[in-house]
């Protein structure tokens, strides 16, 4: 679908405020977390809605990494340089070869 009103960067900020919403959720139902053997039942139930909100961030996070190209935040090493334009780790050789 073609979308009229949200733009690349709209796109990106909602996926990262689920995210986030998400993630928040998950943190919160870690510290619920039931004792699995004073009530297996409420356990069980507490175990599902753990795995679906896992799951699913899983899945956004795979879809954010298809729609829009990852940061690069490993520290670069010897002979790299952190390019701000691509986000990415670059060789500072390949760099030299695409100014000239």
């Amino acid at each position: 679908m073609k979308y009229e009103f949200i733009d690349e960067e709209n796109k990106k900020k909602i996926i990262e405020t689920q995210l986030a919403e998400l993630e928040a959720t998950h943190f919160s139902l870690q510290m619920a977390k039931p004792s699995q053997l004073a009530d297996r039942q409420q356990y069980l139930a507490w175990e599902q809605q753990n795995n679906v909100i896992e799951n699913t961030l899983l899945n956004l996070r795979s879809k954010r990494d298809q729609m829009f190209d990852p940061i690069d935040t490993r520290k670069p090493k010897d002979g790299e340089f952190w390019n701000i334009k691509t986000g990415k780790v670059e060789k500072i050789k390949d760099y030299k070869s695409e100014e000239e």
